[in-house]
């Protein structure tokens, strides 16, 4: 949403209560209902861009946009009901409001064509525009690039597998996998409170080489991005695409990953994949990695230029979209009001 706001020039508005608490759901979504619409009564935009997950926040503006007659544009992060619900009752009723707001948003974006697929099972009449995840170099400006000889001065080699705690986030096998290399780190960042289960496993592993870093701030961890080896994203989940894996390329550094079908739609074959989830399998992949470093170094470069083209025609696309159908909409309500 951030890219998004500075893209068009818009204004960016959040606000949540009892993040991360699910049992104050009953409270929280009422209640950040009722304070959206304050907002958009007092603020009367006429383009409004709201982000799903949580679908609730599209429905909110749905509603508003309906009766005030604006245009709704809804930026998919996913489509929530295939993530990490796994509640049947609650799963369905998350997924008929989603097909309800994608069939009646005036446009939808997703950032790869995975998701795209999932908008048009949601309803036929549904479909979206897709925009990639970006990182621009820039990004690294203000880094802390003595992060790494402070925590890791002792290795030669630095991995990093940023997680956020989704249950299907594999770190355990990227931990499992590091082990057999004596002069390697793997730092494995993200709330501590959120990877108990990982932080055990490791326990169990004895792993001298392998450091969960906990929360970082924000210039720790862009120096940390910026001054590692590689990334590695090794994941349950077929449908996700981690942000981490455009902050690792923008900084030129090779990723090995989960070949799951959204992250090859969108990299090709210019990072290294793992045959299987499974600790053998990252091995191999981290000897022809560490064995070859310069030659996936260069693919690195090749994937962000790739990804860097890609994004410039789909910000002209999206742009050339959103204004031939804003000007319709809100042409139509003139002549109607």
């Amino acid at each position: 949403m951030d890219e998004l706001s500075k893209l068009f020039g818009g204004r960016l508005w959040k606000f949540s209560i009892f993040f991360k608490m699910k049992a104050s759901a009953p409270i929280k979504y009422p209640v950040q209902a009722l304070k959206t619409l304050l907002f958009l009564e007092g603020e009367k935009p006429s383009i409004i861009v709201a982000q799903n997950p949580p679908i609730f926040a599209p429905l909110t503006c749905l509603i508003y946009a309906k009766l005030a007659r604006r245009f709704l544009w809804v930026d998919h992060h996913c489509v929530w009901s295939e993530k990490n619900l796994r509640q049947p009752i609650l799963r369905h009723f998350v997924r008929l409001v989603e097909a309800f707001c994608c069939r009646d948003a005036d446009l939808n974006t997703v950032p790869h064509t995975s998701w795209a697929l999932e908008i048009e099972k949601l309803d036929r009449g549904a479909s979206a525009l897709t925009m990639v995840d970006f990182v621009d170099e820039g990004w690294f400006r203000d880094a802390d690039l003595n992060v790494r000889r402070r925590m890791f001065p002792n290795y030669r080699w630095l991995l990093v597998a940023p997680c956020g705690g989704d249950p299907l986030e594999r770190p355990e096998i990227a931990a499992g996998a590091a082990v057999s290399f004596n002069d390697l780190a793997l730092a494995i960042t993200g709330r501590r409170e959120r990877l108990k289960r990982h932080v055990e496993e490791v326990e169990r592993l004895k792993a001298d080489n392998v450091f969960f870093t906990d929360y970082m701030p924000e210039r720790q961890y862009k120096g940390l991005m910026a001054t590692c080896d590689a990334a590695v994203n090794i994941t349950d989940e077929p449908l996700t695409v981690p942000h981490f894996i455009c902050e690792a390329l923008a900084a030129g550094k090779p990723v090995v990953s989960t070949p799951n079908p959204a992250v090859k739609s969108i990299y090709a074959e210019n990072i290294l994949y793992v045959e299987r989830n499974d600790v053998e399998s990252l091995k191999q992949a981290l000897k022809r990695l560490l064995g070859n470093y310069d030659y996936y170094a260069s693919k690195a470069r090749k994937a962000y230029e790739r990804l860097r083209r890609m994004r410039i025609e789909q910000e002209k696309i999206l742009k050339e979209v959103v204004e031939a159908k804003a000007k319709r909409k809100l042409a139509g309500r003139r002549v109607n009001g």
